[in-house]
């Protein structure tokens, strides 16, 4: 059996950051791409409580999907970790 997910709008657009990254070989970015996907998860997630709860057009709501975009962002103009095999 498979899971289907659909993204939310607020982690798709966190889940972009992604080309970004250095995805050339196996683990080249492997830490960001990571950070990546756990705040894209989060967004999601954020986004389903606050629909439960007919919250999505909230200031709380937008705030905290600021907040997640704002830190996909930093971590993507952040330095890139040193790749060991280079």
């Amino acid at each position: 059996r498979t899971a289907q997910v659909a993204p939310s709008p607020e982690g798709e657009l966190v889940w972009q950051l992604v080309a970004r990254l250095d995805t050339s070989a196996p683990d080249r970015d492997s830490p960001r791409l990571g950070s990546l996907a756990r705040l894209s998860m989060l967004a999601d997630d954020l986004r389903e409580r606050a629909a439960a709860a007919n919250q999505l057009g909230s200031r709380k709501y937008r705030s905290a999907q600021s907040a997640i975009y704002a830190e996909a962002l930093r971590i993507v103009k952040a330095p890139k970790s040193r790749d060991d095999d280079d």
